[in-house]
């Protein structure tokens, strides 16, 4: 976290499980999570925040989060291409402040988040892409002051809420 120079991760090639977090903020030479590609497993959170990542390639065969899945103030990325395999976050799903992000993308297999989704103030998202296979959210979900939002037709397989719908 907040290592200016760190410009790849690709020494962590033979990682398969993480018990803890996986966190990125303020690495301003990183583009790439390329190395991570045997990671299956993230015990507690995944944190990007504040980055020039330009996606999620690297995490390719991460299948659950046990933790949180946070991805804020980002300034490249577009999209969520990488996690491809992800089907559960265990805690709550929050996405907010990344400018460019344009879609969902890539958390097409996401099935289940055991906390709240929180997806907010990403002015270029106009609709939610990548979650057509969303079944099951325990907490609330809020879809809030995302300027380009036209609509959220892509929730058809969204059968459960535990709280409120914003």
């Amino acid at each position: 976290e907040s290592n200016h120079l760190l410009n790849s991760v690709s020494g962590l090639k033979s990682l398969s499980y993480l018990g803890g977090s996986l966190v990125f903020g303020g690495n301003r030479n990183l583009s790439s999570l390329e190395g991570l590609e045997n990671l299956k497993h993230i015990g507690s959170s995944l944190k990007v925040q504040n980055t020039y990542l330009e996606s999620f390639r690297g995490l390719n065969n991460v299948m659950s989060i046990g933790g949180q899945l946070m991805v804020s103030d980002n300034s490249v990325i577009t999209n969520f291409d990488g996690l491809f395999s992800l089907t559960r976050v265990e805690s709550t799903m929050m996405i907010k402040h990344n400018n460019n992000l344009k879609t969902l993308s890539g958390l097409e297999f996401l099935m289940q988040v055991g906390g709240s989704i929180d997806i907010q103030l990403n002015r270029n998202l106009g609709n939610l892409t990548g979650l057509e296979n969303l079944v099951n959210v325990n907490g609330s979900f809020a879809v809030l002051h995302n300027t380009r939002m036209k609509n959220i037709e892509q929730l058809t397989r969204l059968s459960h809420v535990g709280g409120s719908f914003l």
